[in-house]
This record gives C-alpha cells, sequence and structure tokens, in this order.
C-alpha cells in the first residue's frame, strides 16, 4: 500500500522543462516522452529541509558542469493528503526531456557523482525509488517555469484495460477538452504520467494526470473554473475512464 500512496505524490514538476525547448520546437520535442526519476525519503535524526538544499545546491553546481543533457530537480512536500499518508517527509524529482536523456545522467551519477550520493544518504534515507515517463498535455502560457507552486493528481483507469483502442481515444477526449480549457483563463500546466521501473499501481491506476500551478492561490482559482467545465469533461472522458483526486504536495525547485 505504501508504494501506492507514493506513486501519487511522486508526481511531476516537469514545468522548468519548458525553458529548455524553443517555443517553435515545443510541440515536436514533447512527442517524445520525457523521462522522470523519483526518490521518496524520511529526514535522518537531526536532519532537515535546511541540510537538504544545501547539499541539493551543492550538487546543482556539480550537475551544471558534469551532465550533458538538460536535467532540473525539485523537492516536493505533500500538503493535502487524507489518514493513510505514508510517513515520509519529501520526495526528491528528477526530469529530463527524453528517457533517454534519463539514462545517460543516471550514468554520469554512478560513474562521477558518488560523492553526492553519500551526502544525501548522510541526510535522508530514501527506501522507494521509481522511473515514469511524462507527456506534456498543457503549459501555462502565463508562468511555464515555476519554481515554486502546487501540484493535484489524479489516479486513472480505463474502463476496458483490454481495448486496444485506449490511448487513441484519450489522446481525441484531452483535446477536445483543451479547447474548452482554452476559453477559460485557467493557469495551470497538465502532465501526464505513465508508470515504469519500480512503480507498483497495484490496480490503483493505469496513469496518473497531474496539473500544476504556480501558487495555492492560483490553485484555488483554477478550481472554480474547471468546476464549470465539469460537465464537458464527464461527456468527454467518462466513456474512456475514470479518475478520482488523490491529493496535493508543494514544491521548489534545486535545479
Amino acid at each position: 500500500m505504501m508504494r501506492v500512496i507514493l506513486n501519487g505524490i511522486v508526481l511531476t514538476l516537469v514545468l522548468g522543462l519548458s525553458n529548455n525547448v524553443a517555443a517553435d520546437d515545443k510541440q515536436q520535442a514533447f512527442k517524445i516522452p520525457g523521462g522522470i526519476e523519483t526518490f521518496a525519503c524520511k529526514f535522518k535524526e537531526g536532519r532537515d529541509l535546511g541540510d537538504l538544499r544545501v547539499a541539493a545546491s551543492h550538487w546543482s553546481l556539480w550537475a551544471k558542469n558534469n551532465f550533458d543533457v538538460d536535467y532540473n530537480a525539485w523537492i516536493l512536500t505533500p500538503r493535502f493528503f487524507g489518514p493513510s499518508m505514508p510517513d515520509i517527509d519529501f520526495i526528491w524529482l528528477g526530469a529530463t526531456n527524453t528517457i533517454v536523456d534519463l539514462g545517460k545522467t543516471n550514468d554520469t551519477m554512478m560513474s562521477k557523482g558518488q560523492k553526492h550520493y553519500k551526502k544525501f544518504s548522510a541526510i535522508a534515507d530514501c527506501n522507494v525509488q521509481e522511473e515514469w515517463m511524462y507527456q506534456a498535455i498543457r503549459f501555462d502560457p502565463n508562468n511555464e517555469a515555476s519554481t515554486t507552486g502546487a501540484l493535484d493528481f489524479h489516479f486513472c483507469k480505463f474502463n476496458d484495460a483490454k481495448n486496444t483502442n485506449n490511448k487513441q481515444m484519450l489522446q481525441d477526449a484531452t483535446a477536445k477538452f483543451q479547447k474548452a480549457v482554452a476559453a477559460t483563463d485557467a493557469q495551470y500546466s497538465h502532465f501526464r504520467w505513465w508508470p515504469l521501473t519500480g512503480v507498483e499501481p497495484n490496480g490503483q491506476f493505469d496513469f496518473v494526470e497531474v496539473l500544476a500551478s504556480d501558487s495555492m492561490a492560483t490553485r484555488a482559482s483554477n478550481q472554480i473554473k474547471f468546476w464549470g467545465l465539469m460537465g464537458e469533461w464527464q461527456t468527454l472522458n467518462e466513456s474512456v475512464r475514470q479518475c478520482r483526486r488523490f491529493g496535493t504536495a508543494t514544491f521548489i525547485a534545486v535545479k
């Protein structure tokens, strides 16, 4: 059960990835799924977020000089969750423009970055480590690279897991709903996550939808706008998939 819960928490913060792709190239670039790695962690006795941010700043300087691909990282902190929330303090989330780039950064960390692994290990125990692919559905037109903000995420399951047209149907429904959203002034980014290595859905989801806002206030404003679109969302999506809210987290960028 802990892994099921963590799967929801460790989602997304790839808003900053949009900075690494020129505006004219975004649509083409994100046809290739991006890569995500997540580490669910608990601080060791006497350690806290301040220690983590110091270690992260040292790592960030090293990574800028050693990674030959774009890699962005955030610290994710649970905010609104139910009583089943596991005993963790934070999630480290790293994202790259492609899953291949994620492999390259892992190679570099293993060959050159062992001292940073040791520094992080002295601060926290990170016993759940997972790999995901993501698709960028929508970027916030007003703030594409927030360094702080809030996330809402939802577990989603296809109605008929054996239907080979599921992904095409989902894509069509998503495109139609995005047209409806475009008529509002909602400010958010939308990402879709697909589980890879280490992720254990346990029948809870097939994929995860994540909405990222640049603040809790913007998040609340978006919720009001989505309420007005609920009927259209249900018409377009409920024949394809069912989703349920999981929770909310806040984030800060470290690279």
